[in-house]
């Protein structure tokens, strides 16, 4: 991926992830924002709650990936009207390319 800056943990184990486990590898990578409603998340209600908060999220969009090999995570802004894609990034083997 030309201009693109990756990750990778190689001291985290790598296989079949489920969501719940990409996004725990997300969330030790560069990239994640620990200001988000995930992180709020972690905290406090659960996974369901994060439909009904507003601000900066990040989710698999499951219709762009391909697991176990290829996941697509977006970094999305929700309001009470819309959600709006600010950036995608990708994991494809373990290594995240923003």
């Amino acid at each position: 991926m030309e201009g693109s800056i990756s990750y990778y943990d190689s001291s985290q184990p790598w296989g079949e992830l489920t969501e719940v486990g990409v996004m725990n590898y997300f969330r030790g990578s560069p990239f994640y924002s620990r200001s988000c409603n995930n992180e709020r998340l972690q905290i406090n209600e659960g996974a369901a709650a994060l439909e009904s908060m507003m601000g900066p999220e990040y989710v698999v969009d499951r219709s762009m990936s391909s697991p176990p090999h290829l996941w697509v995570i977006r970094y999305q802004w929700r309001s009470s009207s819309q959600i709006s894609l600010l950036k995608l990034y990708y994991m494809i083997h373990g290594v995240v390319y923003s």
